[in-house]
């Protein structure tokens, strides 16, 4: 708790003068929080996430920082209120990982400098890897500090998918994917 309210002051300091906050709050999913991860973390987490210019949930994560109730079959266009809410507390642009809109797996978000809404739909790859989320955020801010808007910074990131489908067959799932010898397929 006290690191938690260190960083996030630290944030809120840096972001005064001019430093992008991007904050992915790894904390759950399949619509529950991680083992160790507590109440009081998603409380901090909610405090961190607000003081953020970009924020990088999972649906499950969106779901608890919001507030709203997770849902396994996913949600419609109408109940896009989750970005919403997640906007009135003080994030301002947000991406939404492995989200399921009307039954298609996407990655939605708002993007602020914009002031619009954005819906990418993806095939998911029915393997999982440690670290695919780390990655992706990786390589959204990378494109981002190159000047790339949002939207285009997720399109470009999700070309991971190749990388994850080209490792899906993997033997050891647990040691992630060996990133060092896949940089050519991420831009």
């Amino acid at each position: 708790e006290e690191q938690a309210q260190l960083i996030a002051h630290y944030c809120e300091e840096q972001k005064k003068q001019g430093t992008l906050i991007f904050t992915d709050p790894i904390m759950g999913d399949d619509g529950k929080l991680y083992n160790g991860v507590t109440e009081s973390a998603l409380m901090h987490m909610k405090h961190l996430t607000a003081c953020a210019d970009v924020i990088v949930p999972n649906y499950t994560e969106a779901c608890l920082l919001a507030g709203v109730e997770y849902k396994a079959e996913g949600i419609d266009r109408k109940s896009m209120e989750l970005i919403e809410k997640l906007r009135q507390a003080g994030s301002k642009s947000i991406i939404i990982t492995s989200a399921v809109v009307e039954g298609q797996d996407v990655v939605c978000g708002y993007e602020h400098k914009t002031d619009s809404w954005f819906m990418i739909p993806f095939h998911k790859i029915p393997v999982r890897f440690p670290g695919t989320g780390d990655i992706f955020s990786s390589l959204v801010l990378g494109h981002m500090l190159h000047g790339m808007p949002l939207k285009d910074s997720v399109k470009q990131a999700m070309d991971m998918a190749a990388v994850i489908a080209r490792n899906a067959g993997n033997e050891d799932k647990y040691k992630g994917i060996p990133l060092e010898t896949e940089l050519d397929m991420l831009k």
